[in-house]
């Protein structure tokens, strides 16, 4: 099971918890300094990234091809897409409830990881057809190898989602930037030993 503490969205004051759950007692001051925090900490963590990848781009573009970037690019989308369905919302969904029990947490857990393996099964047979789709052939391989990151990817939505509800984005936000720097790192590396198109799909994955 996945041991989090019941406790309240925000922190507040006043009447006392009900049996099971935790409530924090913050002056109005202090949930300012929280509420100032966690934005720039937010912003740390969806800017590190993309700084991290516009830069480590600009140097792989020096050795990949116009069509490995395409098909990289392509197998990101889909990624992407996948990942949605993986989720379904639900790590949003444990932020923005009031109160957030064990079950809550563990029936969120359990249920992105079962669409997960379930997502990569499908995409690990059907990468064919999916192909297909897109009208790619050539993608069907990198597909298939991607199909293994898609019951991982989740793995970490509901901690996550805990860490937002705190309001803690400290610890988010310095996830993201060691990621974005050993992904970026991983994927030059690649580019550089002529890996191609993986170069930027291990800096998806990696990131991940």
């Amino acid at each position: 099971d996945i041991a989090f503490k019941p406790e309240s969205s925000v922190p507040t004051s006043g009447d006392s918890a009900p049996p099971g759950y935790e409530r924090y007692d913050a002056s109005a001051a202090s949930v300012r300094v929280m509420a100032l925090t966690a934005s720039f900490w937010a912003l740390c963590q969806n800017a590190a990234p993309k700084l991290v990848s516009f830069f480590s781009f600009i140097v792989m573009a020096h050795y990949l091809t116009p069509d490995e970037i395409g098909i990289a690019a392509a197998i990101g989308a889909y990624l992407a897409f996948a990942e949605l369905i993986c989720e379904q919302g639900l790590g949003e969904t444990l932020v923005q409830r009031r109160d957030v029990t064990h079950e809550d947490s563990n029936l969120v857990f359990w249920t992105i990881l079962g669409v997960g393996v379930l997502t990569g099964f499908v995409t690990f047979f059907g990468a064919g057809y999916i192909a297909e789709f897109l009208r790619a052939p050539e993608l069907e391989t990198y597909i298939r190898v991607t199909a293994i990151y898609l019951p991982i990817a989740g793995l970490g939505v509901v901690q996550q989602s805990i860490y937002k509800r705190r309001l803690d984005y400290k610890w988010l936000g310095l996830r993201s930037a060691v990621a974005a720097i050993i992904s970026g790192v991983v994927a030059v590396v690649v580019a550089w030993l002529g890996g191609g198109s993986w170069a930027l799909i291990t800096q998806i994955t990696a990131f991940g």
